[in-house]
Parts: structure tokens; C-alpha cells; sequence
């Protein structure tokens, strides 16, 4: 099975590696594209806030968005199984928007439930 896990926060990463030892992981947006177009994947985590590179904390496209958007449009990972795993629930329901077929699983209710497995 392979997996990819689009984080930016390290303690989060550590806990996945955990119970996905082998997967790919993505920092970034610009890294999550470019792994989406060009790999196969049967698992996808995505998040939607990662790290800011402007320092006014403004709106940028650092975001598991634009990964989704990069979903849709790719030939690739359309049979893919998506699970958003954001705590942020207006950014995951935009997410969501774009595939409606990804399930919303806050990462605090994804660690009990995969924590309990």
C-alpha cells in the first residue's frame, strides 16, 4: 500500500511514521503537487494549514487546497482513498468541496481511531 502524508508539523509527522512507516512524506504544497502528478498513491492525508512564507501571515497557496486542486486535475489518484485530517474545519470542508468522496477525520478523532487499531 502507498501512502502519502501532506503535514507540516513534525510531532504530527513522527505519529503517522508510527503506523505508516513507508510513507511519503510532503512538507508543503509545491511537494504534495508534485508527488500527487507523478505517483500513485492508495492513501492520501491531507491537512490544509502548513507554514506561512510570507510575514504578514497573509492568505497564500501553501495549503492542502492547492494539493486537492492538483488532485482534480491529475490523471493520477483518482481511485485513491483521501482522508483530511486538518483541524481546521472551514479549510477542510474547502478541501472537501473540491473531493467529495475524501472523508473528514480531525487529527485528534484520526489518532484515537488509529491509535485503538
Amino acid at each position: 500500500m502507498r501512502i502519502l502524508i501532506l503535514d507540516d508539523n513534525d510531532e504530527r509527522i513522527v505519529w503517522f511514521k508510527q503506523y505508516f512507516p513507508d510513507a511519503d512524506i510532503a512538507k508543503d504544497a509545491k511537494e504534495g503537487i508534485q508527488k500527487v502528478v507523478t505517483n500513485d498513491y492508495d492513501l492520501i492525508f491531507l491537512d490544509h494549514d502548513l507554514w506561512r512564507t510570507d510575514e504578514l501571515g497573509e492568505e497564500d497557496n501553501n495549503n492542502g487546497y492547492e494539493v486537492a486542486k492538483a488532485l482534480v486535475n491529475s490523471r493520477r489518484n483518482k481511485k485513491s482513498d483521501i482522508i483530511i485530517h486538518s483541524m481546521n474545519f472551514a479549510g477542510a470542508q474547502r478541501i472537501k468541496s473540491l473531493l467529495p468522496q475524501a472523508q473528514y477525520i480531525p487529527f485528534y478523532a484520526l489518532n484515537f481511531t488509529i491509535s485503538k487499531k
